[in-house]
């Protein structure tokens, strides 16, 4: 499996938990339409999810709120 792909499989696995987690907690939370509780989530996790990125044949993971990506 190639870098690049690695990469792909890490910033999905993680949007989607955090995007099912979001999802469920705010169901909890707020009575909201379900579209608008799917948008807001979207949204969260998007911004919260780490990245995975690929530079010079290494793998980086950067994480919400840190500066510099760190390898892996």
């Amino acid at each position: 499996m190639t870098l690049s792909t690695k990469a792909l499989l890490g910033n999905l696995l993680s949007f989607g938990a955090f995007f099912f987690t979001l999802r469920y907690g705010l169901g909890l939370l707020e009575m909201l339409s379900y579209p608008m509780e799917a948008i807001g989530s979207a949204i969260i996790a998007s911004i919260l999810a780490p990245k995975f990125l690929v530079r010079k044949k290494r793998l980086y993971l950067k994480l919400p709120g840190v500066k510099t990506p760190r390898a892996l």
